[in-house]
């Protein structure tokens, strides 16, 4: 007799192509903040300013498929979990490496002004900043590394030690747990720490769906837009001066970081709770349009750690950017057309990755378990 597999409540379809255009709008929001300083300063301040929130969103996005992963998609087994991770970050991070390398190099040679003038100091080549990015130590404690031009790299060093947390403790228990989160703590210092709940929402989230008490479509619909007069409310509503996540200035600084992100990521939480309840099995996403959203998701993860090196190199490239809205425009698209083909070397080749991982971690197990495509 054959077995009716069982439905995923937690990601339905509907909410699981929803996640996967959130992805590219974050990335995509995060090119606009840095486009407006490169090549299009006429963005809308009010456009141009949500990029720290949209890395909010991944967080949050993050810690929900990947506890999705690890409950629905095989990724039980240490060894299955770290391969997953694995193929999905160094499918694009040294391509990011390497990109920013190359564009910053020619883009000084061709002018440095235009990273003087767009940059707090000159890009460096310092090869400890690389191997701590290729490793992603590039945050621990209160340390900000950049290497060439690539600041937006600065997230892996969050999300990166995310996943190994998650690991400890989901794979170690009693007191290697407990030991295991010290050393974590320790290792990564309290900058990282202090917005681990932010990803441990996606986390928690998943938890509430997956156990099926599903609100109906028109509460959902009202915590949709509660959830947008949220955002609004913090991010446009209230006198702020707030630095970025990875760069506190004093503990009070750090704390109103805290509560500005921790704000964001309730935001985002009941965002996706909602629509969770209004897309239910997902027939408002027709096949074509459920294969274009797939397609721009996936090469999304490139587009966000690749786009800057390319911007401050368009600006080099030709000066006078900054003053015409048609060239910036024009800049902007071929620099996102570039980043997609380069996704087309890594991001878009997570099968060769996994293949690798697994006979790296799993070389006695056969065939590997795909790991989702959200993730």
């Amino acid at each position: 007799m054959n077995s009716v597999e069982k439905p995923i409540v937690g990601m339905r379809h509907g909410l699981s192509v929803y996640l996967d255009l959130i992805r590219f709008v974050a990335a995509f929001g995060v090119f606009l903040s840095h486009a407006a300083t490169f090549v299009l300063p006429a963005i809308p301040e009010r456009i141009a300013t949500n990029g720290p929130e949209c890395v909010a969103v991944f967080f949050v996005l993050s810690g929900f498929v990947i506890r999705f992963a690890s409950r629905e998609k095989g990724e039980r087994d240490w060894r299955v979990y770290f391969a997953a991770r694995s193929a999905r970050i160094y499918s694009v991070a040294p391509i990011a490496i390497v990109t920013a390398a190359l564009a910053t190099a020619i883009g000084q040679q061709l002018d440095p002004s235009a990273y003087l003038q767009t940059m707090k100091a000159m890009p460096q080549f310092n090869i400890l900043d690389a191997i701590k990015s290729a490793l992603f130590l590039n945050e621990i404690w209160f340390t900000h590394s950049v290497f060439a031009s690539n600041e937006p790299y600065w997230s892996l060093g969050f999300e990166v030690p995310y996943y190994i947390f998650f690991a400890v403790v989901t794979f170690l228990g009693g007191k290697r747990r407990a030991l295991g989160v010290i050393l974590w703590a320790l290792v990564f210092g309290p900058k990282i720490l202090a917005f681990l709940p932010l990803w441990l929402l996606g986390v928690l989230l998943y938890d509430v769906l997956s156990k099926g008490h599903l609100m109906n479509r028109k509460a959902g619909y009202v915590m949709i837009v509660a959830s947008l007069l949220l955002y609004v409310t913090i991010k446009f509503g209230i006198s702020q001066d707030l630095h970025r996540m990875y760069r506190p200035t004093s503990a009070f600084d750090l704390f109103k970081g805290m509560l500005h992100f921790y704000t964001v990521g309730i935001a985002v939480a009941m965002n996706f709770a909602g629509m969770n309840a209004v897309l239910a099995d997902g027939r408002i996403w027709t096949p074509n349009v459920t294969r274009t959203i797939r397609w721009i998701a996936n090469g999304s993860f490139t587009l966000y750690l690749v786009h800057l090196p390319l911007l401050a190199l368009a600006r080099a490239f030709d000066s006078s950017v900054k003053y015409s809205t048609l060239h910036g425009i024009i800049a902007a698209i071929a620099i996102i057309v570039t980043c997609y083909l380069i996704a087309e070397l890594g991001e878009r080749r997570k099968r060769v990755f996994r293949s690798i991982a697994d006979r790296i971690f799993q070389p006695q197990r056969g065939n590997p378990v795909a790991s989702p495509k959200c993730v």
